[in-house]
Order: C-alpha cells, then structure tokens, then sequence
C-alpha cells in the first residue's frame, strides 16, 4: 500500500470514530455533487449518503444578484434566509418563489413554501395533497398536483399521465400556453407537452432531436446551452415552426464557456442569463452573461452580449437560479 493511500485510509478511519450526528452535520456541508465520491470511501458513508437524515439537515443559503457602484455584478447573501432547510423544487411568479416537496431517494416531503422576495420572508403554504408536483411518474406516480397561485391552494384532481412518463428531468418549461417537460428513459429519453385546455399529453420527435437541460423559454422559444457538442453553443426551439436553430452572434463569449462542467438559462423579460463555472471543481468562479435577443428576417436569432462578469467565487453546489419581479 502506497504511503498517500494509508493516510487517506487513516483520515476516513479516524471520522468514523465521530459521533454519527456530527459526521451527517460535516456531509451536510458537503456540496451534493461530490456524493458519488462520498460514497466510494465506505458502505457506511454509502448509507448515510442515502438516507433521509442528511437531506434534513442539509441547509440551502440564498443569494441575489446585484450591480455594484463599480457597475460590477456580484451575487450577496441574503441574511434572512440563511441556516433554512427548503423543499427542492422551485418556481418563481412574480415577486415570490413557490417551494414544493423534494425527495431522498425512497423518501419525498409534502412540505410546500412560499418566498417573498420583496421582504426576504418565508410563508409556509398548504401541504401538497400527494408529495410531488410536475415531476410526473416518479416511483410508479401517474399524475401530478397543480397549485393555484390565486387561492393559494392545491386543486382537487389530479392530472393523470397513465404510464408514458416514468422519470423526468428538472425544469420543465411553459411556452406558448402548454407545459414542456423531458422524459428520461435509459433507451428511449422522450419530451412529453402537456396541453392544460385540452387535457391532453402529447410527444415532440422534432424536440426528442436534442438532449435540452437547464433550459429557458423568451417569447415561447426555448434556449438551452449545449456543451456536448465539439462547439459550445446556445440552441433555440421554435414549438411552431417544429424546428431547432443555433444563436448567432456569441463568437466571443462561448469560447469562454467551453471549460464549464455545468451551466444555466434563466429568462427574464426579453432576455436571457447564461450562469456557468470557471476553473476546478473545488473552488470555482461563477460568472454571469446577460444576452439581449432579436430575430431577424429569415428566422435567424441573434445574440448581444449586454455585459459579462464575474459574480461569485466559493466551494458550493449552486442548484437553482430565478428571475423574479421586485
């Protein structure tokens, strides 16, 4: 046994001897994305990696992206909403943020908040009747719950999906009054559009073309950043002419973006932000680029760079990003 291999074996050794309160304290502080190296150091860290205890504890911080005097973005900590345990699925409407549900594994909440982001305050709301909530199918569900934001309650039916969809990515989108959301099947990974007047599931072979993630919707086109291809590139679904596009007019920007192991869009107005990471996956660097959109004649979409920056350098696993009205 190599010298470097029998320290880390004594380091794991000597955690072990901790009460196991305090080891689920220290992995709770632990970005989730290294839990799969996490889990290869013992079955006992495999175990508490799984378990229910340790999405309790985990603590979420918030931050709001702000311009500085020096015209600098940065992203601050809001004060008010730190050492709070959140549900894991969010949506932003308005001024507040929807908090619903979540799961660990074979374990899901029911709990349900709602953040005011004009005071920074937390209001709990109803418990969702079935602890889940546009995440369609997950462990044999066949339906999904819809929350209304005008009478703050949860409707009584619940819409069925039958057996179509069994898992989905996060991040469904809305575009041009009908929700989007990616099935994931190991074989067949299929986009599934609800209609809401219509009651209606219905499939998208033309969006199946293309693996879209972390994706955003600006006057009901759909954009996402596609990093799996030779050049980084940001991609445009048009739901009504059936047909994908590439932005135009990001030369210098995406070039910068090739290094990232992760990125975001979020909407907001009629623009978009690009959030993506620069250097190790320890500390990193998030920066921010906020792109203006016109299409021109023909149908090309164009891309401006508004302005790029830094925001934020630190060791943590930034999960969700939301535009809001304030």
């Amino acid at each position: 046994m190599s010298s470097k291999s029998r320290v880390e074996k004594e380091q794991a050794s000597l955690i072990m001897l901790l009460p196991e309160d305090v080891i689920v304290d220290i992995l709770a502080r632990v970005p989730r994305c290294n839990n799969p190296t996490l889990s290869l150091v013992s079955k006992h860290f495999r175990s508490l990696v799984m378990s229910p205890e340790l999405d309790a504890r985990i603590i979420d911080d918030w931050y709001i992206l702000r311009r500085k005097a020096n015209g600098k973005r940065r992203l601050v900590l809001i004060p008010s909403l730190t050492d709070l345990c959140f549900p894991r699925s969010f949506i932003a409407m308005g001024s507040r943020i929807y908090a619903f549900g979540g799961n660990n594994y074979h374990n899901k909440t029911s709990r349900a908040l709602s953040i005011d982001c004009q005071s920074h305050t937390v209001q709990p709301l109803p418990r969702m009747p079935i602890p889940i909530i546009y995440v369609t199918g997950y462990k044999g569900m066949e339906g999904m719950v819809v929350f209304n934001t005008e009478t703050q309650m949860w409707e009584p039916e619940m819409i069925n999906t039958g057996n179509v969809i069994r898992i989905t990515w996060p991040g469904g989108v809305f575009m041009a009054d009908k929700l989007y959301i990616r099935g994931y099947d190991r074989k067949t990974p299929k986009s599934f559009v609800y209609d809401p007047k219509k009651c209606k599931w219905e499939t998208d072979e033309m969006l199946d073309s293309k693996e879209w993630e972390n994706a955003c919707v600006v006057d009901d086109v759909l954009y996402y950043y596609d990093s799996d291809c030779v050049e980084s590139m940001l991609r445009a679904y048009d739901p009504k002419q059936k047909c994908w596009s590439v932005v135009k007019g990001l030369e210098e920007l995406l070039p910068e973006t090739t290094s990232s192991w992760w990125s975001k869009t979020v909407s907001y107005g009629e623009r978009l932000a690009l959030f993506f990471h620069k250097g190790g996956r320890v500390i990193y660097e998030i920066w921010c680029a906020e792109i203006s959109l016109k299409r021109h004649q023909g149908g090309e979409i164009w891309g401006k760079v508004e302005w790029c920056d830094h925001v934020f350098t630190g060791n943590f696993n930034a999960t969700t990003y939301l535009a809001v009205m304030v």
